[in-house]
């Protein structure tokens, strides 16, 4: 097949795909309403495109490839319902599509997890970073309310040098009412959250998961001391269940998994084991003789 007639296949597949959405615009229009101005989403064209866009630059359609209409459909309706969108500003990415043989998922970028947290009202300022090896300064101290601290910095000679190696990460908070809190992620758990993933944007986007661990353990504050959280908390909720797709090899998911797997064996077996043949009466041989 050339590229061309491939390239063709995919398009006609996509466009299936955008006609199958289509019949849900009502839908996605009434979630964006439901978000009450705390979410990221888009109009339904910018995010219908953008999401097409993702589907054909990860290579997620190939020619023969038949997709689900009903699961691509939820994947897409789970971008209004977490306020998340799909659509880049200045280059920034607040969320990504992923697929699995479940079918197709969204996940927050720690940067769409931090601009929902801003939009809730409830929190003045939060920021995450990577910590390097060569930065200027990094100190981590508990304040007088016994809340965790932390210091960083880096400056153009580090710039100018290379900031070395990534060391750790962290997400620190300041609420509207004052409250300051942070969390902080070191290597060795950045590379526990690596091992235990399966995604290729870990490979491609390092850094940016790394800070993602950091706000993520953050967010558990965000919920805890913020108000008007209700979309953040929902997302989070979202993304435990996603954690069998994101991190099947969880020693927790993968016991899990071979539970369902050890539950549904015995029921396949016996469907498929050969049924015994019944044997006929004496009478009713004498009947049909």
């Amino acid at each position: 097949m050339s590229n061309e007639s491939t390239m063709t296949e995919k398009f006609n597949i996509l466009k299936k795909a955008k006609a199958f959405i289509a019949k849900r615009e009502a839908d996605f229009n009434s979630l964006i309403q439901e978000q009450h101005g705390t979410g990221l989403t888009k109009d339904f064209g910018q995010e219908l495109t953008a999401f097409l866009n993702e589907l054909m630059k990860n290579n997620f359609v190939k020619p023969h490839h038949l997709i689900d209409g009903n699961r691509l459909t939820s994947a897409f309706l789970d971008v209004a319902k977490h306020g998340l969108s799909l659509v880049k500003e200045s280059g920034m990415m607040f969320s990504y599509v992923t697929m699995s043989k479940e079918g197709f998922h969204i996940f927050s970028s720690y940067n769409g997890l931090i601009r929902l947290a801003v939009l809730s009202e409830s929190i003045k300022v939060t920021t995450a970073s990577t910590v390097h090896a060569n930065d200027d300064k990094f100190r981590v101290f508990t304040r007088e309310d016994g809340t965790q601290a932390v210091e960083h910095e880096f400056g153009l000679a580090a710039l100018r040098e290379g900031r070395g190696e990534i060391v750790g990460a962290f997400c620190a908070t300041e609420f509207s009412n004052g409250v300051k809190t942070s969390s902080i992620v070191d290597l060795r758990e950045i590379y526990q959250i690596r091992a235990m993933a399966d995604s290729t944007y870990w490979d491609n986007f390092f850094m940016q998961m790394a800070c993602k661990t950091a706000v993520r353990k953050e967010a558990k504050n965000w919920v805890r001391f913020g108000t008007n959280t209700r979309l953040l908390a929902g997302l989070l909720d979202h993304e435990q269940e996603l954690s069998a797709t994101e991190f099947p090899n969880n020693p927790v998911n993968k016991k899990a998994k071979q539970a369902t797997a050890e539950k549904a064996e015995p029921a396949e077996k016996q469907e498929q084991a050969p049924q015994a043949r019944k044997r006929r009466s004496m009478s009713a041989l004498g009947k049909q003789a």
